[in-house]
């Protein structure tokens, strides 16, 4: 049984100078805002015709500082299990304006695995956005960068979060 997590980890003194930890708690409400709205959105139109593959994935964030920099910055560690059985590492970048509801976030992910058996790598590309609580999310496989077995590989990604486990739907075609 796999369990899902997902940590911040806000408690470094270092970081708490620059990343309070009411902005990691809502970086986080923002990243989960984001991703619950895929529950209520039907498949990703125009990839009707591709594989899909199902099952979890545990990420952890970890909070990152720059000096002069007004946005969020996290590294992304997760682990995917099923019929994509991977690792990936990737950044996300994030900022939250004064608006109540509005925000976004950009994160890139180099996914390394198998997949359905074919081993290789590629990379995701998320962008989010939420205006005034209206919400919006776009994960894509960046095109031609398919590596080994997967070289080829295009499509993308949904993501759905129940009663607090993390669950990804890859669609994708060579």
């Amino acid at each position: 049984m796999h369990y899902t997590v997902i940590m911040i980890n806000c408690l470094s003194s270092e970081m708490l100078v620059k990343f309070s930890r009411f902005a990691c708690a809502l970086l986080l409400f923002i990243v989960l805002a984001l991703v619950n709205t895929l529950n209520a959105q039907p498949q990703i139109q125009g990839y009707a015709n591709m594989q899909t593959v199902k099952g979890k994935f545990e990420v952890v964030m970890q909070p990152q500082t720059d000096e002069g920099f007004d946005v969020g910055r996290m590294t992304l560690d997760k682990t995917y299990h099923g019929e994509l059985n991977a690792t990936a590492k990737g950044q996300m970048l994030s900022h939250v304006t004064d608006v109540k509801g509005s925000a976004g976030y950009v994160a890139i992910e180099h996914v390394n695995g198998m997949l359905n058996g074919k081993t290789g790598a590629f990379v995701l590309q998320h962008s989010g956005e939420m205006s005034s609580g209206n919400q919006t999310l776009s994960i894509t496989i960046i095109p031609d960068s398919g590596t080994g077995e997967l070289i080829g590989i295009s499509g993308g990604m949904e993501i759905d979060i129940i009663d607090g486990q993390h669950f990804y739907i890859l669609h994708y075609e060579f």
